[in-house]
């Protein structure tokens, strides 16, 4: 069995719409997924593309020349897809890496990747989507850049850069918290490694390094949004609660009252009644101001329907007996069922999701433990089947 580690790889570069002074790093990162087990740069050398042929024989990449038959033909482009086809066909290689910003190779892209091999590509951020997409993942060569990025900041004083950062990071945080989303369990609590490959699947060229984190794990740390957790020295993250947001405010306004009280109040009795105050408020710091006894009565009792609203979503487990029943209604001989089709028939039934603190059935199905129901991807959807039966407590 192949693993990631000894994965044979041939690497393809445009050298036309490749730069040549990340070559090393770009190495660095494709012996990442696997072993460069063919080398080759495409080019025209006759006119040219000297930093390239600095670089061929310390990290032992083959030139291919190709002439340029005829003007406004890419002749390089045409060469390459040729020599990918050929190692295609001789069955050596478990993926390759095309090294380019041209979007003339999204039609290898796909067609290597319908042989069922894997497809790296490495190229700037000026690479049309469609080849971005066309990649199992899309890796931008800015990234291999540092020193130049942090010149170019410098050059720009912090002005262009940092306002491209901000318009990027709404975009990073949508992805992840779909991706915490999807992957969540009943609270809310999802592994770092399922986000890692919902986010490759849907996004193949994002790179945690393109905000500025070695690792996706920083990246999420990096939104207060978010809260996470080790367990089984696994990394856990799930969304802050709605809730955590005003006990955070009211917890600050208390302290800037008792400030300013400290500041006017001239009575010498101040003090004591402060102390008093204290005593009171202390067992209750959500409260934004000290006020007198009878007010700390009438603020308290809001405090205590906050376990009834919570209380009043019904826990998934009252659902699954119900699901389960719709899997045998619509399973076909090995116990799979569609979940389009479970789910219509929990509509019909006047399930209603909501309830349950979900926002579509699918999103309920899903928070369902993996003990009482196995879900697996099929084609474009996914399948459902009864893993054990489950029984209510009485």
């Amino acid at each position: 069995m192949t693993t990631l580690a000894n994965k044979k790889l041939a690497v393809l570069i445009d050298a036309d719409n490749a730069p040549a002074d990340i070559i090393d790093r770009l190495l660095e990162e494709v012996a990442k997924y696997g072993i460069a087990s063919v080398k080759r740069i495409y080019g025209d050398w006759s006119h040219g593309l000297s930093k390239w042929k600095a670089a061929l024989l310390p990290h032992a990449i083959i030139p291919v020349q190709q002439f340029a038959y005829t003007k406004g033909k890419n002749a390089t482009d045409m060469a390459l897809v040729i020599d990918a086809m050929d190692l295609l066909y001789s069955g050596n290689f478990d993926g390759f890496c095309i090294v380019s910003s041209d979007s003339d190779f999204t039609r290898l892209a796909s067609r290597l990747r319908e042989s069922g091999l894997t497809v790296y590509g490495f190229g700037e951020k000026k690479t049309p989507e469609a080849f971005r997409k066309a990649c199992d993942k899309f890796i931008y060569t800015e990234i291999f850049r540092p020193e130049k990025q942090r010149r170019e900041k410098e050059k720009n004083n912090g002005k262009n850069n940092p306002a491209a950062e901000e318009s990027a990071a709404p975009d990073a945080l949508s992805l992840l918290k779909r991706a915490v989303r999807e992957n969540a369990d009943d609270l809310g609590w999802a592994n770092l490694g399922p986000i890692g490959s919902y986010i490759s699947k849907i996004n193949p060229d994002f790179d945690s390094r393109l905000y500025g984190y070695g690792k996706l794990s920083d990246l999420i740390k990096s939104f207060d949004i978010f809260e996470h957790r080790t367990d089984n020295n696994q990394l856990q993250v799930r969304r802050r609660k709605s809730a955590d947001k005003p006990t955070e405010r009211s917890s600050e306004n208390p302290v800037a009252t008792h400030q300013a009280e400290e500041t006017v109040s001239d009575d010498p009795n101040a003090a004591q009644k402060r102390k008093t105050r204290s005593k009171k408020t202390n067992p209750t710091k959500n409260e934004n101001t000290a006020p007198s006894p009878a007010a700390d009565t009438a603020q308290s009792t809001p405090v205590k329907p906050e376990p009834a609203a919570k209380s009043s979503k019904l826990p998934v487990t009252r659902v699954i007996p119900a699901v389960q029943q719709a899997v045998d209604t619509h399973a076909d001989e090995q116990g799979w069922a569609r979940l389009s089709d479970v789910s219509k028939q929990l509509a019909a039934q006047g399930t209603d999701p909501q309830q349950y603190g979900f926002e579509t059935i699918n999103h309920l199905i899903h928070a369902i433990f993996a003990d009482w129901l196995e879900i697996k991807k099929a084609g474009r959807g996914e399948r459902l089947r009864v893993n054990k039966r489950f029984t209510a407590k009485s």
